[in-house]
């Protein structure tokens, strides 16, 4: 019964362990998988595949058209503002634009959870009312980063 009592707990404490070097892997900066580093499209209009991606993915990037200044306003903390250079979240889905008729789409979005959690506790923030301030001190505090 002891051994069987060690061997449960040894087992235990390796899934744990593997668990936690999963979860603690830095989220890729790569292009989303096979796709370019950006797409572009008429302006006000997205990508295919960001709707193939999915609701979640579609709505962080509508909400880079509707909104930008509520996702300029906000960090993101995958570590796209080392590894890619944005300055905020709004980078992580639009690169720029071409004339105002076409909208560069950045594919970093299309695959970090992070990205798009960001997004969505700042565009449920903003539709509580709080300000761009307050908006990043939200993103921060449900990261536990210190400002």
């Amino acid at each position: 019964m002891r051994r069987l009592l060690v061997a449960v707990t040894t087992i235990g404490l390796a899934v744990l362990v593997v668990v936690g070097v999963v979860a603690m892997r830095p989220t890729s900066h790569a292009p989303a998988a096979g796709l370019p580093a950006t797409l572009s499209a008429s302006a006000g209009t997205l990508p295919d595949a960001v709707y193939r991606a999915g609701p979640e993915t579609t709505a962080a990037y509508q909400a880079a058209i509707s909104d930008p200044e509520v996702l300029q306003s906000v960090p993101c903390l995958c570590g796209c503002e080392q590894s890619l250079g944005h300055r905020n979240n709004l980078d992580c889905y639009i690169a720029g634009s071409k004339a105002g008729q076409i909208t560069i789409y950045s594919t970093h979005g299309i695959d970090c959870g992070v990205c798009q959690t960001i997004t969505q506790i700042a565009m449920n923030g903003a539709k509580q009312g709080l300000s761009g301030p307050e908006l990043r001190q939200l993103v921060l505090d449900h990261y536990r980063v210190k400002s």
